[in-house]
């Protein structure tokens, strides 16, 4: 088919926008936001399960100041270095052989065992927030910066690295093999929020249909999707000013804080837990909370 995070965390500016009701992710595309000055300690991020949930990928902020991914299993033991040189958010290939993850503006993938390192994008621009499709044929993702003869928005690759542009959107998340869910902001003429909206859009048709639409509502960042439920996780702002991931539900529209002084919230495969980076000034390593409620520290170094 051909049509033609960098860590995500938010910087003071990025988080008053926020705060004052502006979208930080300019309408399609978003403006990709690098690791800077923020009032929350980030040590672990942008986790994500193995299919199997006994592994988790993570970015980690070395002692060197540079990002780098590391794998652990989902009880603490046996953690392990991945890959170096500022990667970040890492995602498992449903067969759990690969991650993909996005260093220098393009996306990679590296094998598990191997280590084989391979290029996924090749196309000029910021190439990030990246998703597998369930049967592992494409990789979709955001590209933020456009050029003269690239534009911006979600586009997905294949295995044969055939970039194809999809739609002027961001975040895309798989909701089937032909499917994807993108997010975009609608603005009056002065640039205030009007509502956020997510979409969905056949890769092949390219029909769209609208799934939720939130007047007057900033839909945060890090969208991650659970099929088994149709709910989703996001980055957001508490009532109380406080970093926080929210469970979106699709079917009720009901969007609740999950927990405070926490991002970049992760479902298990089963989606029956949920891992986190806890952003206390105190804390900054990656946490998890089971289907009963119950948290657990995972990295703690």
């Amino acid at each position: 088919m051909k049509r033609n995070k960098t860590y995500l965390s938010y910087s003071v500016a990025a988080f008053l926008f926020l705060l004052s009701g502006c979208d930080i992710f300019k309408n399609s595309p978003e403006d990709d936001i690098s690791p800077g000055i923020i009032n929350y300690k980030i040590v672990d991020a942008e986790a994500d399960w193995a299919p199997e949930d006994e592994r988790i990928a993570y970015t980690h902020f070395d002692s060197g100041g540079v990002w780098n991914l590391y794998i652990i299993n989902s009880d603490g033991t046996e953690n392990r270095f991945f890959h170096t040189g500022n990667a970040y958010k890492p995602v498992w290939s449903p067969d759990g052989n690969w991650i993909a993850f996005k260093q220098f503006g393009q996306i990679l993938k590296k094998n598990v065992q191997s280590d084989s390192l391979v290029q996924v994008t090749n196309s000029p621009g910021n190439n990030h927030s990246h998703s597998w499709s369930p049967d592992g044929r494409y990789i979709a993702f955001t590209k933020s910066v456009a050029s003269e003869n690239m534009r911006s928005g979600v586009w997905i690759t294949d295995e044969e690295g055939e970039e194809t542009f999809i739609v002027h959107g961001v975040d895309p998340q798989w909701i089937s093999n032909e499917d994807i869910l993108y997010r975009t902001s609608l603005r009056d003429e002065g640039g205030n929020l009007l509502a956020s909206v997510l979409t969905s859009i056949n890769i092949y048709s390219l029909t769209r249909t609208e799934i939720a639409f939130f007047e007057n509502y900033n839909l945060g960042s890090y969208l991650q999707h659970c099929r088994a439920t149709n709910q989703f996780l996001f980055n957001g702002v508490s009532e109380n000013a406080i970093l926080s991931s929210f469970i979106l539900n699709l079917d009720t529209k009901n969007i609740e804080v999950l927990k405070e002084y926490s991002e970049d919230a992760n479902w298990s495969a089963d989606c029956k837990s949920i891992v986190y980076t806890n952003n206390d000034p105190e804390n900054g390593f990656l946490w998890i909370v089971d289907g009963q409620g119950k948290t657990t520290q995972l990295t703690n170094n």
